[in-house]
């Protein structure tokens, strides 16, 4: 099993303290770095975005839970013109 999959597995079991049901989870981002990896997943339903690492050192997963807040948009131009 990969670390993809095992992190899928390890948010389905926290999304259950969250959601109800079996929610669809997105993988948004993954890195690995010589033994370690760490992944970003969402549940698109949910307000949560959870942060899975795996120490390669340890041979542990790690899991955190964030909170998205709010959202912004800006053009380029708008940037731009404030400098």
């Amino acid at each position: 099993m990969n670390h993809v999959e095992n992190a899928v597995k390890i948010v389905s079991q926290e999304s259950k303290k969250d959601f109800l049901g079996h929610p669809v989870i997105n993988l948004v981002w993954a890195c690995k770095t010589l033994q370690n990896w760490k992944g970003i997943l969402a549940i698109p339903a949910g307000p949560l975005l959870y942060e899975v690492t795996y120490d390669g050192d340890r041979e542990m997963y790690y899991v955190d839970r964030y909170q998205k807040y709010g959202k912004g948009a800006y053009r380029l131009v708008e940037l731009e013109d404030q400098e």
